[in-house]
């Protein structure tokens, strides 16, 4: 996404045009767009080139400029003002020097205009801070409009809560789904020599903390497996995959989970289990929001208001830290080699779903808590949420796609630029 920082300012405040150019020059140093114009009394010369960008940051520093305001925005469809009158954002003698010229009112005047074409992204950030952050959720809704997630076969028959009419989220979202058969991810990995994965198989034999179940065969097909996951969501240039797991694992006789282990912590794609399309969706945009990597487990609630989150795959590096893990079977088949990760207590968690059948998307936050290891999926984490009732009561599906941070301010924001109703 391209952007310009277009400042706005009139002779009738600022007569000097020297100072007019000077004040251009220190202001331009503080801003990350593409380009950063100044423009006086209207005069568009410098910025006609940049009409084609995708988006346009308003900084008005003095009164008279609206009109100017107004029209420049008219090739642009996402618009931010900033208040750089704002203490803080620039020296003081420099925030008083816009507020004494009328900068003020010229700010909320343009944005309350600019709201009523509703065609157009409106926005108003008061600090460095907001816009920075808020320009980096308009570039993930760019991502997401842009998105495309392979599905591998579909949704496992017992994931009910999916819209299996894929269209949904090209019409709602703009996100392709491109639908292939699990022969061509059989077929990859049947062709992947194991001097392709050693690397892979390297990665999770030598910093497993231990081995239980998995042979070192095993382990072996388990990163071939990895490489055919990588190599067929590289074929269709896709940003993850919603793979159908379980016939996979009959059908070929290796589970993905270490794949999908790799995968979601290790590279800049990701893919969900059990053809959870939602689930893809979710993980699409926290991976356009975040550098976060993504974790989906199902709930198993507790009666002292903890869930305890499980899942027979997770990735193992998080926030640039390489976390204990032991490999084990795939909980459900007994057969294969899934990463139990260890992660620490205490650790704010963003628990996010996105529902294609609704057109929803559900956020919850909490903390990390100690708990007892339960019979049930291999990697565990308890979770103590910020409101129980609130996660019952907006529950749109099983699987919770969670990182380690909260995002949900960020994720709120993404959802209001891409209308999508938050609950």
């Amino acid at each position: 996404m391209k952007t310009l920082t277009a400042i706005f300012t009139a002779t009738k405040y600022w007569p000097d045009l020297a100072e007019i150019n000077e004040t251009y020059e220190i202001l331009k140093r503080s801003f990350q767009s593409d380009a950063v114009v100044g423009i006086t009394n209207g005069d568009f010369s410098e910025a006609e080139k940049y009409f084609d960008y995708d988006a346009v940051i308003i900084v008005p520093i003095s009164g008279s400029v609206q009109p100017d305001i107004v029209k420049l925005c008219e090739h642009f469809d996402k618009i931010t003002i900033f208040t750089s009158y704002v203490s803080g954002n620039f020296s003081q003698e420099m925030t008083d020097k816009i507020l004494y010229r009328n900068a003020a009112p010229t700010c909320m005047d343009t944005y309350a205009v600019l709201k009523r074409n509703t065609s157009k992204t409106v926005a108003l950030k008061k600090t460095f801070d907001d816009l920075n952050r808020y320009l980096k959720v308009l570039e993930a809704s760019e991502k997401v409009h842009h998105g495309k997630i392979v599905m591998v076969k579909g949704p496992e028959p017992w994931v009910i809560s999916v819209s299996r009419n894929f269209e949904d989220y090209k019409k709602q979202l703009g996100i392709e789904v491109q639908l292939i058969t699990q022969e061509e991810i059989i077929h990859e990995y049947e062709r992947t020599t194991f001097m392709e994965a050693s690397k892979i198989y390297e990665y999770f034999k030598n910093g497993a903390s231990e081995i239980v179940e998995p042979t070192d065969e095993t382990i072996r097909k388990c990163a071939r497996m990895t490489c055919a996951l990588v190599k067929t969501i590289q074929k269709y240039q896709a940003d993850g995959m919603a793979l159908a797991c379980f016939d996979l694992i009959t059908r070929s006789g290796v589970n993905p989970c270490l794949g999908v282990s790799y995968v979601n912590g290790e590279t800049p794609w990701f893919i969900t289990c059990e053809g959870d399309i939602d689930s893809a969706v979710t993980m699409l945009m926290v991976r356009a929001l975040t550098d976060e990597k993504p974790w989906m487990a199902n709930p198993n609630l507790q009666k002292d208001d903890t869930i305890n989150f499980a899942h027979c795959t997770a990735p193992i590096n998080l926030g640039g830290k390489m976390n204990k893990f032991i490999l084990r079977s795939h909980h459900e088949t007994g057969i294969g080699c899934s990463p139990e990760v260890i992660y620490d207590t205490g650790k704010t968690m963003s628990l996010f779903r996105y529902s294609g059948a609704m057109h929803k998307l559900s956020i919850n936050r909490g903390v990390s808590v100690p708990g007892r290891y339960e019979p049930t999926c291999r990697t565990q984490v308890r979770i103590k949420l910020q409101d129980m009732n609130h996660y019952l009561d907006t529950d749109i599906g099983c699987h919770q796609v969670m990182i380690f941070t909260d995002t949900t301010k960020e994720m709120t924001e993404l959802c209001d630029l891409i209308k999508i109703p938050v609950i």
